[in-house]
């Protein structure tokens, strides 16, 4: 859910606080998928405490990831957006994965080819829910299609970038959990 809150304004508000032109802050945006698939790249052989490793990592990233664009997303300067824009997307790329294998490889073996089809209906329902909640945010702070100003966008800004940060907060959580109750059973 953490990509896609900031995700869903990402090339308003470079348009709009950043005078972005819409290609450039498509290509910005970019940053994040290239850094996903390099990271996810990086980590695709690790296993045991590696893969433990790199979910703990990826956790931690995303949420200096977001962090930083909470933090920058109004004031700039775009290449601190773009360097942040890359560091989140770089935290999904070490965990994303790493996740996807550990919860299949966690159900016996009879029920594999349903948890690995799940993955997909969970992460649908992450972004579905991510979207949403960007969306909800930033109308509710004030954000309509009419008011688009420096100022409503700004504030709204704030608001559903802020509110990114929690949720990313709770993803780190929740992978600390995650690990602790395996080393738990091992």
């Amino acid at each position: 859910a953490t990509v896609v809150v900031y995700a869903t304004f990402q090339t308003l508000q470079l348009q709009v606080l950043h005078n972005v032109p819409p290609i450039g802050a498509a290509y910005l945006f970019m940053l994040s998928s290239l850094a996903w698939s390099a990271t996810a790249l990086v980590v695709a052989t690790w296993r045991g405490r590696m893969e433990t490793a790199g979910i703990i990592l990826g956790s931690v990233t995303l949420l200096i990831g977001t962090a930083g664009l909470a933090y920058f997303v109004v004031s700039g300067p775009v290449y601190l957006i773009a360097i942040f824009i890359a560091i989140s997307g770089a935290g999904i790329g070490f965990a994303n994965n790493l996740l996807i294998r550990r919860a299949i490889r966690s159900v016996p073996d009879a029920e594999k080819s349903i948890a690995g089809s799940s993955v997909q209906a969970i992460r649908t329902v992450g972004v579905a829910f991510g979207a949403a909640a960007a969306g909800l945010v930033a109308v509710a702070v004030g954000l309509k299609s009419e008011s688009a100003t420096i100022e409503t966008v700004g504030h709204a800004m704030r608001w559903v970038y802020g509110f990114d940060v929690i949720i990313a907060a709770v993803s780190l959580s929740i992978a600390l959990g995650m690990v602790a109750t395996a080393r738990r059973q091992t």
